[in-house]
């Protein structure tokens, strides 16, 4: 009987190799960090545009701001003018013959005109824009615009009070048919009175009382235009200062 040879049975197959192992690790770390490096590059190009974006926003504001912040120091050196001209006129509490003077002086202390900011971009900027900026200058510029505003806001909240203390006493001192002859119907512009109108009251604890309330309003509307000027200053060079960081 002839002898059955069997086939030689196949090796196991072996484990892969750790090279082969390795390999497969490096490929799939290689993908992961190529799509997380595109995702970032990605964010990053994002950010930079609304980065840019906002900046651009800010110098629109800031402009914006530095108009209305020029035109209110302007308008409030004229009412320090008028208070310093009421407070020399009755500073004896003594109401001189000419009341013509005081008149217009007292009455065109009263329009107020307050600085408002156009503050959209700084609102979205303190909602988390701000950690967008990566010029810690530009950030610190900024802070320092906030800062003076707020003081300016300060100054403005103290004038509120102030008016209305002020139309108190004046409404004791003047006569109100003399007071309200003094508006242009037609213009709504403010004029000199006819003559030299008496006064309601020459009583002197309310000279008194008006001359030092005009004296505090004549010294708060002075620091207020110094804080304005320095704030359109602030505005000016921050403009600046992003435009060069930001080649606008």
């Amino acid at each position: 009987m002839a002898e059955v040879i069997k086939p030689a049975e196949s090796p196991t197959p072996r484990a892969k190799r750790f090279r082969e192992y390795f390999y497969d690790f490096l490929v799939s770390a290689i993908a992961i960090v190529i799509t997380l490096g595109t995702g970032l590059l990605i964010d990053n190009c994002k950010d930079k545009h609304k980065e840019r974006d906002y900046m651009c926003s800010m110098i629109n504001d800031l402009e914006v701001d530095m108009g209305n912040c020029d035109y209110a120091w302007r308008h409030k050196e004229e009412q320090v003018k008028n208070a310093a001209l009421l407070v020399s006129a009755l500073k004896d509490h003594k109401v001189p013959a000419q009341t013509n003077g005081i008149y217009k002086a007292a009455r065109l202390i009263i329009p107020k005109t307050a600085f408002y900011i156009r503050d959209g971009t700084f609102q979205q900027l303190k909602s988390g824009g701000l950690q967008l900026i990566r010029q810690q200058a530009i950030v610190d510029s900024i802070y320092a615009y906030i800062g003076q505003l707020d003081g300016v806001q300060d100054l403005q909240a103290i004038e509120d009070v102030q008016t209305n203390d002020y139309c108190h006493i004046v409404a004791k001192v003047f006569r109100s048919a003399d007071f309200s002859s003094m508006t242009d119907p037609a213009t709504i512009d403010l004029v000199a009175p006819q003559g030299d109108p008496t006064l309601f009251s020459t009583n002197e604890a309310d000279i008194n009382e008006l001359v030092i309330i005009t004296s505090l309003l004549e010294r708060n509307e002075h620091n207020e235009v110094v804080s304005l000027k320095a704030l359109s200053e602030k505005a000016k060079n921050l403009i600046r200062q992003i435009k060069k960081e930001y080649n606008l």
